[in-house]
Protein backbone atom coordinates (compact mmCIF):
# COMPACT_ATOMS: atom_id res chain seq x y z
CA UNK A 1 0.00 0.00 0.00
CA UNK A 2 1.30 3.47 -0.88
CA UNK A 3 1.49 6.27 1.66
CA UNK A 4 -1.22 8.25 -0.14
CA UNK A 5 -3.53 5.23 0.11
CA UNK A 6 -2.83 5.01 3.84
CA UNK A 7 -3.71 8.69 4.21
CA UNK A 8 -7.01 8.16 2.41
CA UNK A 9 -7.85 5.21 4.65
CA UNK A 10 -7.07 7.11 7.85
CA UNK A 11 -9.31 9.96 6.67
CA UNK A 12 -12.28 7.63 6.48
CA UNK A 13 -11.69 6.15 9.94
CA UNK A 14 -14.33 7.11 12.50
CA UNK A 15 -11.90 7.40 15.40
CA UNK A 16 -9.26 10.09 15.04
CA UNK A 17 -5.75 9.53 16.35
CA UNK A 18 -2.24 10.90 15.91
CA UNK A 19 -1.91 8.53 12.96
CA UNK A 20 -3.77 11.08 10.82
CA UNK A 21 -1.30 13.84 11.62
CA UNK A 22 1.74 11.59 11.30
CA UNK A 23 0.57 10.18 7.95
CA UNK A 24 0.16 13.69 6.55
CA UNK A 25 3.55 14.72 7.96
CA UNK A 26 5.18 11.70 6.28
CA UNK A 27 3.44 12.51 3.00
CA UNK A 28 4.64 16.12 3.28
CA UNK A 29 8.23 14.96 3.68
CA UNK A 30 7.87 12.57 0.74
CA UNK A 31 6.42 15.29 -1.50
CA UNK A 32 9.27 17.61 -0.52
CA UNK A 33 11.81 14.90 -1.35
CA UNK A 34 10.47 14.52 -4.88
CA UNK A 35 10.38 18.26 -5.46
CA UNK A 36 6.70 19.05 -4.94
CA UNK A 37 7.14 21.98 -2.56
CA UNK A 38 3.60 23.37 -2.83
CA UNK A 39 1.99 20.00 -2.10
CA UNK A 40 4.47 19.41 0.73
CA UNK A 41 3.53 22.72 2.32
CA UNK A 42 -0.19 21.95 2.00
CA UNK A 43 0.22 18.53 3.62
CA UNK A 44 2.39 19.92 6.42
CA UNK A 45 -0.32 22.48 7.22
CA UNK A 46 -2.96 19.73 7.23
CA UNK A 47 -0.80 17.61 9.53
CA UNK A 48 -0.45 20.50 11.96
CA UNK A 49 -4.20 21.17 11.93
CA UNK A 50 -4.96 17.52 12.66
CA UNK A 51 -2.43 17.39 15.48
CA UNK A 52 -3.79 20.61 17.02
CA UNK A 53 -7.32 19.14 17.06
CA UNK A 54 -6.03 16.22 19.13
CA UNK A 55 -4.16 18.37 21.64
CA UNK A 56 -5.49 18.86 25.14
CA UNK A 57 -6.19 22.59 25.60
CA UNK A 58 -3.28 24.36 27.27
CA UNK A 59 -1.09 21.27 27.40
CA UNK A 60 2.13 20.59 25.47
CA UNK A 61 1.65 18.27 22.52
CA UNK A 62 4.38 16.13 21.02
CA UNK A 63 2.30 15.63 17.87
CA UNK A 64 1.73 19.35 17.33
CA UNK A 65 5.40 20.06 17.95
CA UNK A 66 6.48 17.34 15.54
CA UNK A 67 4.20 18.69 12.81
CA UNK A 68 5.62 22.18 13.34
CA UNK A 69 9.11 20.73 12.94
CA UNK A 70 8.12 19.08 9.65
CA UNK A 71 6.59 22.32 8.42
CA UNK A 72 9.68 24.32 9.40
CA UNK A 73 11.90 21.86 7.55
CA UNK A 74 9.74 22.11 4.43
CA UNK A 75 9.69 25.91 4.56
CA UNK A 76 13.47 25.94 4.95
CA UNK A 77 13.99 23.51 2.06
CA UNK A 78 11.81 25.74 -0.13
CA UNK A 79 14.10 28.68 0.65
CA UNK A 80 11.59 30.45 2.89
CA UNK A 81 13.98 30.80 5.84
CA UNK A 82 12.12 33.61 7.59
CA UNK A 83 8.86 31.63 7.52
CA UNK A 84 10.74 28.52 8.64
CA UNK A 85 12.23 30.41 11.57
CA UNK A 86 8.83 31.87 12.50
CA UNK A 87 7.18 28.44 12.42
CA UNK A 88 10.04 26.85 14.35
CA UNK A 89 9.84 29.43 17.11
CA UNK A 90 6.07 29.60 17.40
CA UNK A 91 3.82 27.70 19.78
CA UNK A 92 1.59 25.05 18.22
CA UNK A 93 -1.15 26.79 16.26
CA UNK A 94 -4.74 25.77 15.75
CA UNK A 95 -8.13 26.25 17.23
CA UNK A 96 -8.82 26.94 20.89
CA UNK A 97 -7.64 23.40 21.49
CA UNK A 98 -4.08 24.11 20.38
CA UNK A 99 -1.23 23.16 22.67
CA UNK A 100 1.32 25.64 23.90
CA UNK A 101 4.69 24.20 23.00
CA UNK A 102 7.65 25.84 21.38
CA UNK A 103 9.62 23.73 18.94
CA UNK A 104 13.37 24.30 19.35
CA UNK A 105 14.38 23.82 15.73
CA UNK A 106 15.91 27.20 14.94
CA UNK A 107 19.29 25.48 15.08
CA UNK A 108 18.28 23.41 12.03
CA UNK A 109 17.53 26.50 10.00
CA UNK A 110 20.75 28.14 8.90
Amino acid sequence: MELSEAAARTESAKMKSPVHAMTHAALARAEQAIGHAARATELALQAGDRAARLAIPGEPSYWSGYCLLVRAEIESAAGRTEEARRVAQSPAQGSDRSARIAVPVAVLIA
